[in-house]
Formats: C-alpha cells, sequence, structure tokens
C-alpha cells in the first residue's frame, strides 16, 4: 500500500539530518531534563540488541535514518552471482559473489550470532540463505542483517511493555522495577561468549559427555552445553595416572584438581589450532574428537582455498574480505605455520576455540531504561498471573516508581505512557466500529498530536486507499495500536495537549486490581496503564556479583580485583571484592542497629588483620582460625552452604534485614564470638 506505520507513512520520505545524535530518538527531548538527556544518550550506546524487538509505538522519525546509516546490515553493491556458498557446518556459512562486470570478488560470513561487546551480541539474519550456486544476486539485494532493522531499515531497539507507575511491596523503591515473567522474556537478549582452553601434550579432557561406552569430552557445534560444564581438563600425573584416567574415573569431574570451563548455551563454533602433527594425535584415543572437528575443518578450508584461489588466477580481484579469508584458509591449511597464543608465543600441541550463543531474559538485577533516563533496575520478576491487571482484563508488565519523575524532572516518560494508553482505549472501541467511523476516529487522534504536514501526508496516502485496503489497515491499526510521531524537539505536544486527550476522548483512568497472599486488593484510586519503550542495558548481573574478599587482598594474598579466573570461564563467579558505597551506608545507618553497624565497618576498613578476620566468619572457620571448609574450594563441594548466601545473611544482619530462602525459612549465618572493635 505503500503506507509504513513504523515512521510516519511514506517509506521514501523519511526524516534526516544531517547530523546524528541520540537525541534524535527521543519523544519530548525539549521536556527533558538536561541531564537525563545526556544519561539517555550515553544509555544508547549500552543498549543490547533484544532478539525480538518491536519498533516503538510513539517514534520521532528518525529511526529509518539510523537504519539506513547502520553497519550491521550488508547490501549488494552491484549485480552480482552466487560463485559458491561453503557451508562451514550446520551454524556457519561463507557466501562467494562474483561481478563479471568489475571483475571483482566478495565474500561474507553469515554465523548463527555475531558477539558486539563482552559476551553480548546479536542474532545475523540470512538474506540469501534459499540462494543456489550460480544465482543472480541484484544490486540492493540484503545480505545479512539484524533483526533490529525491518524491511524499510527503521530501527528497533526496545520493547513496548505496558506500564504503571505505584508503589508495591517496597519493590519500587529509588530504582527498583517489577516485570513480569512474558515481559522478562520479551526482552531476551543474544549472549555470545568465545571460551578458549589450551591443551598440552600432558592434558587429557574429561568424558564430560559421554558414557562407559562413548569418549565425548565437550558437545558438538549446534548441541547445548549441560550443566553450565562446556568441558573440563585433566593434567596427567604418572603417580595417579592408573586411577586419573580409569573408564570409571575419566567421567567424574573433580572440581578439586581439574581445570573447569564454565559456559552456558548452544555451541554455535568450533575451531582447532594444532601445532602437533596429526600422527601424533593419532595416537591417543583421546583425541578422536577433536580430530573429527579438525578434519571437518579442513575441509572447509580446502573448499574455501580452492574457490577463491580459482577465481583469483582467472584474473578476478579479491576484496579485503574475500582476501581475508583465503588468506586464513592457506594460514589453516599449512603446515609449516606455527600458530601462536594471542599474539605471545606458539605452543607445543593445540588450542580449542569455542563460541557459543544463548538467549538470556531479564533477571533480577538486570538494568533497562527508557528513553528519558529514566533508568532502573530490576527487584523482582513475577510470574503474570501476580502482576496487577485492570477491569477490562489488560495486566501490567512492567511496575515503576511514580516518585522517579518528580525527582529525575523527565515528565517525558508520562507523556509517552499517557500517549500510548489513551490510544490503546481507543483501538477497543475501533473493534466495534465500522471502517470509516474508525477511520475517523484515527484521525482525530492523530491529528491532536503530530504535526500539520505529517498528519496531512497521512490524510493524503490513506485517501487513496480503496475501501478494502483501507478496511485491512484499520483492522491492522486496532490489533496492533495507534503508532505516533512525535519529533524530539520543535512541534512536539506539550503537557496540556497531553492532558486534553482525556476530555476530548472521555478517556479515564482504570481500576486495577493487585493480587496478594492475603487475597486480591483494590486500590482505591485508578491508574494509567499503557505502553512504555524499554531498552536492554548491558549489565549482567551474574558478572557483577562478588563472593569472595572483602578486602585489598584474598586469605593467599591475591589482589582482590584479579578476576580473571571468571572471565577466562574457568570460574562459576567473580571473587572480587564486595564494596559499600556512600548511599549503601546511608542507608544502613538508617535501617540497622548502629553498634553492630560501627562494628562490621571497623572490621571491614580499619585494618589487614580485621579483615582478615571477616573474611574467616564469613568463610565459615572457627574463633582459632582453623578452616572448617576449604576456603578456596568452598563453592565446590556438595555438602557446603551456599556461600553467597551466607554472605549476604551477614551483611543483611547488621541492618536490621534477615535473608530468606525461597520456603520463607531464614539464612541465619553462624554466630560466632564477638569480635573487639578496632578504634585504631
Amino acid at each position: 500500500m505503500g503506507i509504513d506505520r513504523h515512521t510516519g507513512v511514506d517509506p521514501d520520505d523519511f526524516r534526516n539530518n544531517k547530523f546524528m545524535a541520540e537525541e534524535l530518538l527521543c519523544p519530548w527531548a525539549s521536556h527533558t531534563d538536561a541531564i537525563r538527556m545526556n544519561m539517555f544518550t550515553s544509555n544508547v550506546t549500552q543498549a543490547v540488541a533484544l532478539v525480538h524487538p518491536e519498533p516503538p509505538m510513539v517514534f520521532t522519525g528518525f529511526e529509518k535514518q539510523v537504519g539506513s546509516l547502520s553497519s550491521a546490515k550488508k547490501l549488494a553493491d552491484g549485480n552480482m552471482v552466487l560463485h559458491r556458498k561453503v557451508r562451514k557446518h550446520q551454524s556457519a556459512v561463507l557466501y562467494i559473489l562474483r561481478d563479471d562486470k568489475r571483475m571483482l570478488v566478495k565474500t561474507f560470513e553469515v554465523p548463527v550470532a555475531k558477539n558486539i561487546t563482552e559476551c553480548f551480541g546479536y542474532s545475523v539474519l540470512d538474506g540469501l540463505e534459499d540462494a543456489e550456486d550460480g544465482d543472480e544476486i541484484p544490486e540492493g539485494t540484503r545480505l545479512i542483517y539484524s533483526a533490529e532493522w525491518d524491511d524499510e531499515d527503521n530501527f528497533s531497539y526496545g520493547a513496548n511493555l505496558k506500564a504503571v507507575f505505584m508503589p508495591l511491596w517496597g519493590m519500587t523503591y529509588e530504582d527498583g522495577v517489577i516485570i513480569s515473567e512474558s515481559a522478562a522474556k520479551r526482552m531476551s537478549a543474544t549472549m555470545v561468549q568465545d571460551i578458549k582452553v589450551s591443551l598440552n601434550t600432558n592434558d587429557i579432557l574429561v568424558n564430560c559427555y559421554g558414557d562407559g561406552t562413548n569418549y565425548v569430552p565437550f558437545p558438538d557445534v549446534g548441541e547445548k552445553v549441560l550443566d553450565r560444564v562446556l568441558c573440563a581438563r585433566r593434567r596427567l600425573n604418572y603417580q595417579s595416572v592408573y586411577h586419573d584416567f580409569a573408564s570409571d574415573r575419566i567421567a567424574d569431574i573433580n572440581f578439586s584438581t581439574d581445570d573447569v570451563f564454565y559456559a552456558e548455551g548452544t555451541v554455535i563454533d568450533m575451531e582447532v589450532y594444532s601445532n602437533a602433527p596429526v600422527e601424533q594425535l593419532e595416537k591417543s584415543s583421546f583425541n578422536d574428537c577433536i580430530l573429527d572437528r579438525l578434519r571437518q575443518n579442513t575441509e572447509y578450508y580446502e573448499r574455501v582455498a580452492e574457490a577463491l584461489g580459482g577465481l583469483k588466477r582467472e584474473d578476478y580481484a579479491l576484496d579485503d574480505e574475500a582476501g581475508f579469508a583465503l588468506q586464513r584458509a592457506q594460514l589453516m591449511l599449512s603446515k609449516e605455520h606455527k600458530f601462536v597464543d594471542d599474539g605471545r608465543s606458539d605452543f607445543d600441541n593445540m588450542i580449542l576455540k569455542f563460541k557459543l550463543a544463548c538467549n538470556s531474559p531479564l533477571v533480577e538485577g538486570s538494568k533497562i531504561t527508557g528513553r528519558y533516563g529514566n533508568k532502573g533496575t530490576v527487584s523482582v520478576v513475577l510470574p503474570d498471573d501476580q502482576m496487577p491487571f485492570a477491569d477490562d482484563g489488560q495486566q501490567a508488565e512492567v511496575i515503576l516508581n511514580v516518585l522517579g519523575v518528580v525527582g529525575r524532572l523527565n515528565p517525558g516518560q508520562l507523556f509517552e505512557q499517557e500517549v500510548n494508553f489513551v490510544g490503546n482505549e481507543l483501538t477497543k472501541r475501533m473493534k466495534g466500529m465500522g471502517f470509516l467511523e474508525a477511520y475517523k476516529l484515527y484521525c482525530r487522534f492523530l491529528k491532536a498530536l503530530m504535526p500539520k504536514e505529517q498528519f496531512m501526508c497521512i490524510r493524503r496516502r490513506t485517501a487513496k486507499l480503496s475501501d478494502e485496503d483501507l478496511t485491512f489497515y484499520m483492522e491492522e491499526v486496532a490489533e496492533e495500536g495507534i503508532r505516533v510521531m512525535i519529533p524530539p524537539f520543535h512541534g512536539c505536544p506539550d503537557f496540556f495537549a497531553v492532558s486534553d486527550l482525556y476530555e476530548e476522548f472521555d478517556v479515564k483512568p482504570l481500576g486495577i486490581t493487585i493480587p496478594a497472599p492475603e487475597g486480591m486488593v483494590r486500590p482505591k484510586r485508578n491508574v494509567v496503564m499503557g505502553n512504555m519503550y524499554l531498552m536492554r542495558l548491558k549489565h549482567d548481573a551474574e558478572g557483577k556479583f562478588s563472593a569472595r574478599s572483602a578486602g585489598a587482598l584474598s586469605l593467599a594474598a591475591i589482589p582482590s580485583k584479579n578476576n580473571k579466573p571468571f572471565k577466562s570461564h574457568m570460574a562459576p563467579y567473580p571473587k572480587t571484592a564486595v564494596r559499600l558505597g556512600e548511599m549503601e551506608l546511608v542507608n544502613m545507618f538508617a535501617l540497622g542497629d548502629i553498634e553492630e553497624l560501627y562494628r562490621f565497618l571497623s572490621l571491614y576498613s580499619s585494618s589487614e588483620a580485621d579483615r582478615r578476620e571477616l573474611i574467616r566468619r564469613l568463610l565459615g572457620t572457627d574463633d582459632e582460625g582453623g578452616s572448617v571448609y576449604s576456603i578456596e574450594k568452598v563453592e565446590k563441594l556438595k555438602d557446603a552452604p551456599s556461600l553467597p548466601q551466607s554472605i549476604l545473611a551477614e551483611y543483611l544482619s547488621c541492618m536490621g534485614m534477615e535473608l530468606v530462602d525461597g520456603d520463607g525459612n531464614p539464612v541465619v549465618p553462624v554466630r560466632r564470638r564477638r569480635a573487639p572493635v578496632n578504634k585504631g
């Protein structure tokens, strides 16, 4: 129909600006505090790609400009021919394109997912999935792209969630945000991990995925990691070789002596870099699975080298990516080339590199933000049936702190929520109307909010539709909601224009019911429940968790900031220091026992000896310093108490608070002899 409701109307006529700034993505930017606006510009750069992002219900019209300038998609820059499709495995394929007119060869690889930063990435969509060797690829064909851009290049970077502002069980205090389970899944992000496992001539992989008959040390490409263990490495000890490598023991991980590599998700790629001769590797049956992957990779690089080398001999020029692909293939096939580890030194055996991807929903501790600097942290994820619901059946998906609007001077978030609320109420009426009556109501709503020129553009375009097409269009609007263009600066509706919507369209706030353990609670005040566009930030709650030293040094005299084992995937969680900031201390003084807090802070920060004493108590040692559990291996003992719970219980006790488990039972740290206060 030539109508794009995500950016206005005309796909060939989108809003543009000679400069591109994050503020152009914020409706009501002129009604937002400058400090919060700056926070939004920072947050956009920290936003992660969602698995299934949605276009905003309230957009600015600059979303298409962002998409048009994106490097996450690749278009054919001329008429080409698909020379060869070289499949590495079920999760990756290399396309070799030939431009006969320019005698030029281009290549691009399509993996399942691509890493952006840290462990965050995005799913890669294949534009030539159905193409075959020899097919013509017209200029402008989309080769690879991300789910963040639709067919018209509109940028989608978040989700529209039904939001309400209200205090609820103290979980929306300060930056706390309550979110439903279904909304947490809608905001799932693609996590991509790269894990390196080095094996020297004395290392054997434990049979983690096999049985008494089959030796399978790691999951194959396309298979999921089980119990968060990717693989485990065991060093050959000649004094206990018959015990360690017996068939009934090679399948069991020894967490005290084996090197365990932790990961989550599905293996999407695996590379083997071997400096050892194949004949040497074939002597040990423990290398069979590695050799299978090495041979498959070798066959792949042989096909790449044959295809690109043949084109080069025919006087085709290779672009940078094609030249790199040929060079890499030749290096991987060379018997003289010696691989190096991180560019520093070579090795005598081999290195395995795994790439894994998984969809990670929001969890408690995840950070989300709107477009007005209204950042929050998920305090609890509730089942959908425990979220507040309106009299008409609508269910809240996210609950926010109402004081966050006043305290942060960013009422733009209220404008967005209320415009979407009124629009949603109108779409419910449209479902019972004829298409002409619904169309008139639709136009009245847009006219009250949008700039005149944009509204008139919609009127002109929709006036040309047939009755059948207009009926279809209005059915789509009634089902998916009304999308409104609000410019970031000049021309955006003010507070009075938004307030007038309630009277003009006779819309009133909704009565709601809150499920509670004691029964349904019915607040006296009605609320507004409207969509708010929320982004997910690259804040990994698991990565921020800390469960080890409270001081500058651990008991092993290692600096507490050394987090190398976790970053190299050889520890299940970080073990850096837990430090308290100014706000935490103020809250502790306000809520807790002052004497207990003073004692805690004295042990925490006065001296190295007192910090060591605190660590001993947190880790479960007796008064004389004798170890009840192994301090270095406490998380690996099956019968040991939960170390994170023990630490949190100890911290919360000084605040007059109690930590309970899922059944409501208190998690009480073992009480020990009261240590003297160090007043020095």
